[in-house]
């Protein structure tokens, strides 16, 4: 994941969490509330905060750090996966290839489906693909 995505990732993650603030809130005022009009006292709100902020952002915030270097290790398996690769090969030569670089046959075939995707082979027939250059 580049850094730009990542900042995009928890720049998303603060907007959710601001809306979550708000329905804790509300939810909250409701409750507490004996008449036709909410109002969300400070309590309430600052309740809301404290449980956002000390409990589920840095739960969050976690979460998206350990996906990013999920994917940071998976984008450079991928990318040693096509380096590897000669020119044209057959699938059993690429699971062959991927397994020599410790990639399992099931990331294997994933990664030839996401490199047809993103044009960086092409798939010729069933089984046979060639690199594209």
């Amino acid at each position: 994941m580049k850094n730009d995505d990542c900042q995009d990732e928890a720049v998303s993650v603060l907007y959710r969490h601001g809306l979550m603030t708000y329905k804790i809130a509300m939810t909250l005022s409701a409750i507490e509330s004996n008449n036709d009009t909410i109002t969300c006292s400070d309590k309430v709100f600052d309740l809301s905060i404290n449980l956002i902020t000390d409990v589920f952002l840095g739960n969050s915030l976690e979460q998206l750090k350990r996906m990013s270097n999920s994917n940071i290790n998976s984008r450079s398996k991928q990318i040693s996966f096509l380096k590897a690769l000669p020119i044209d090969f057959e699938r059993k030569e690429a699971v062959s290839v991927a397994k020599k670089i410790g990639i399992p046959q099931r990331s294997a075939d994933n990664y030839l489906k996401i490199l047809v995707q993103q044009g960086k082979i092409i798939k010729q027939t069933h089984g046979s693909y060639r690199k594209y250059n």
